[in-house]
């Protein structure tokens, strides 16, 4: 996988996403679907990029 700017905007646009899933989770929310894109998108780049979920 090559990196492209649309990568880089993408994570952007996300970066707050895993905190808030995790919060929501913590409350004993479920999963939206965007939650499920979000975290299979932050897994589909993690051997490609430096990402921390924390």
């Amino acid at each position: 996988m090559n990196k492209t700017g649309v990568d880089d905007m993408l994570i952007e646009v996300i970066s707050h996403k895993p905190k808030e899933i995790e919060e929501n989770s913590s409350q004993g929310k479920g999963l939206n679907q965007e939650d499920i894109n979000t975290l299979f998108f932050l897994v589909s780049i993690q051997p490609f990029r430096s990402i921390y979920l924390v």
